[in-house]
């Protein structure tokens, strides 16, 4: 819902009055955080509910393990993806000195937001998809590590 507010805004941004344009773009930059929000949260629950699993199934807690995996696969993607952002603004022909950008630039940025933002959510949908740990399964084995205890 958001991507396709940031479209629509983005799309219509030079033939609708600023008093107007403004407030549909704060109210879809909140959509977007919220989105946002929910991306950030998801893997970290998913890496809980992995690490309760392997805990309850082999007796070993490697949850130092995981999270070194993860900050360091989510510490090369922050890289990756800042690297590329960086290089597809020197594409653009973005100039961080000029405090108003060519029509070309903004349609640019526009482009990048709207591609980037689709390509993220397909991939996530993707890899989101493929986790087959329910909720009733965490249950079962906290209740049954509870009662272990």
């Amino acid at each position: 819902m958001g991507l396709g507010a940031t479209l629509i805004t983005f799309l219509f941004r030079t033939y609708i009055d600023i008093s107007i344009i403004y407030p549909i773009t704060c109210c879809t930059i909140a959509i977007c955080g919220i989105g946002t929000g929910a991306m950030y949260s998801l893997p970290i629950s998913m890496y809980a509910d992995v690490i309760s699993i392997e805990q309850f199934e082999t007796g070993e807690n490697k949850s130092g393990a995981y999270l070194g995996y993860y900050s360091f696969t989510y510490n090369i993607s922050n890289s990756l993806s800042l690297l590329l952002m960086g290089l597809m603004l020197d594409f653009i022909r973005f100039d961080s000195t000029q405090a108003l950008q060519p029509m070309s630039v903004q349609s640019g940025l526009g482009l990048i937001v709207f591609c980037g933002c689709s390509i993220a959510l397909a991939a996530s949908i993707l890899i989101f998809s493929r986790y087959k740990i329910k909720r009733a399964d965490i249950l079962k084995i906290q209740l049954k590590m509870k009662n272990k205890e």
